[in-house]
C-alpha cells in the first residue's frame, strides 16, 4: 500500500470515528418514559382521595414536550408545550390558555457552541413582550 492510500484509509477511519463520536455525544439518554403523571392523596373522613397535579409527556429522547399543571379541582392551572433542535435544545415554549389557544410563545436562539444567545417572548398575537440577548466571552 502506498503512502497516499495510507493517509486516505487513515482520514477515513479518523473521519468515520468523528461521525460516531459525534452523534454518541449528542444523543441525549432516553429513559423510555412517554409520560408521567403525578397524584396527590388526599384523606378526609377516613377516604383516601387522589388528586391529579401535574402531567408530563416526553419525547424519544427524553426532552419535555408538555406540561400541565393542575389545581385543587383538576382544572387547568398552566399548559405548555415545548419544541427541541436536534442538538435537544428548547428553541420554542407555547404557554396555553385553559381552551388550548396561545396565550405567550417564547423562542430560543442557540450560537454554533450551544450557548443560548436570545430569548424572546411574544404574546398571542405576535407582538413582543420582552427580549434578551446573551453575550459570551472566551477565553
Amino acid at each position: 500500500m502506498n503512502a497516499n492510500c495510507s493517509m486516505i484509509k487513515n482520514a477515513t477511519v479518523f473521519f468515520f470515528f468523528m461521525i460516531l463520536s459525534t452523534a454518541f455525544c449528542t444523543a441525549q439518554k432516553s429513559t423510555g418514559i412517554k409520560s408521567t403523571t403525578e397524584f396527590t392523596v388526599e384523606t378526609k373522613a377516613g377516604k383516601e382521595n387522589e388528586i391529579k397535579k401535574s402531567f408530563q409527556q416526553f419525547d424519544a429522547k427524553g426532552n419535555v414536550i408538555e406540561e400541565i399543571e393542575f389545581d385543587e379541582f383538576e382544572n387547568e392551572k398552566s399548559h405548555v408545550k415545548n419544541e427541541y433542535n436536534s442538538s435537544n435544545q428548547k428553541i420554542k415554549e407555547l404557554k396555553l390558555l385553559p381552551n388550548g389557544k396561545a396565550d405567550e410563545v417564547t423562542l430560543y436562539e442557540y450560537d454554533e457552541k450551544g450557548n443560548r444567545i436570545s430569548k424572546t417572548v411574544t404574546d398571542k398575537d405576535g407582538k413582543v413582550k420582552s427580549k434578551k440577548r446573551f453575550v459570551y466571552e472566551y477565553y
